[in-house]
């Protein structure tokens, strides 16, 4: 396991080391561009992704662009690979869901862009739903880290960090994301844009 609490392939030769994370969960629904209604109930859907089997899964929601989570449910069983929620009446075009999977460490999964939650009833049936694919316009490298990261490509711009409470850490360039921090898990947006978070992980 990895400081990410991922399990990870080491692969080294020559001079280099490189780091392959295990993916291990997979959130499927809501995954970004849908539409929700308060007070309607919607499953959300999730892939447990092999070999990794978790025990347990917890989920969360975030109405502000993942900077703060709220708990929507806990010890879900590792045999689940579905929720029915209850959407709350918290209305915002800035949702994600936020899917844990527990075991003898933890992995997670979000949505991988906005949703909105809007008033209206009714039940959100996921068959309904096309999917849609979205590429997040950042890249840390490295990912995790030892003392700092960067963004390629945009080296000479601002990104937020918070750590996992939702707490702003502080502002970094683009060349030295997490320079100085403590080893941890962290959650990287770049300034005065719409995007998700990013996780990065630094190690020591």
């Amino acid at each position: 396991m990895n400081g990410n609490g991922y399990p990870e392939i080491i692969e080294s030769g020559g001079n280099e080391t490189h780091i392959w994370e295990v993916e291990t969960c997979r959130l499927v629904y809501p995954n970004g561009g849908e539409t929700l209604y308060g007070d309607s109930l919607a499953v959300i859907r999730w892939r447990n992704v092999d070999p990794f089997q978790a025990d347990s899964f917890s989920l969360f929601y975030s109405s502000d662009s993942g900077l703060t989570y709220s708990p929507v449910a806990h010890g879900i069983p590792g045999s689940d690979s579905a929720y029915t929620w209850t959407v709350p009446k918290t209305y915002s075009d800035d949702c994600f869901v936020m899917l844990w999977a527990y075991q003898n460490a933890t992995g997670w999964d979000f949505s991988d862009s906005h949703f909105r939650i809007r008033p209206g009833t009714g039940v959100e049936s996921p068959s309904n739903v096309s999917p849609l694919t979205f590429h997040l316009p950042y890249r840390v490298a490295p990912n995790p880290f030892i003392s700092s990261a960067t963004i390629p490509g945009h080296e000479k711009e601002l990104f937020t960090l918070y750590d996992v409470s939702g707490r702003n850490i502080g502002v970094y360039k683009g060349d030295r994301i997490g320079f100085g921090l403590s080893a941890g898990i962290y959650f990287l947006k770049p300034e005065n844009k719409d995007a998700k978070p990013l996780r990065i992980v630094k190690l020591r």
